[in-house]
């Protein structure tokens, strides 16, 4: 723990409750159990009263995890199409500047476009 989280508290529980919902909901426990993917025998985050853990809490982690990146998948491509639209309309701004400047230059000289 302490190599991995440099010895800070808040790092070592900032998901703690998100490991209790998922065992709590799932009744499951355990992500780190080798290849057979079986359930740790005790809770670790909820209530060890609440009986044995059906299963590992592997694919319930996965799929939570899943939901969150395609959120921010979701999150991202708004605020890129936003920004293309703002940056388009800025250019086509920016081309009827330059037009109507060379028009009224023109139009001062009497020269054809």
């Amino acid at each position: 723990m302490k190599s991995v989280f440099d010895d800070n508290a808040d790092k070592q529980w900032q998901f703690e409750e998100l490991l209790v919902q998922t065992e709590e909901t799932n009744s499951c426990s355990g992500i780190c159990n080798g290849i057979e993917d079986e359930a740790h025998p005790l809770f670790t985050f909820s209530n060890i009263n609440d009986g044995a853990p059906q299963t590992s809490c592997r694919e319930a982690l996965k799929l939570t995890i899943a939901e969150s990146i395609d959120y921010f998948n979701t999150v991202y491509l708004i605020a890129f199409i936003l920004s293309t639209v703002m940056i388009s309309t800025l250019a086509l701004l920016l081309v009827c500047q330059i037009w109507c400047y060379c028009h009224s230059k023109c139009a001062r000289r009497k020269l054809p476009l």
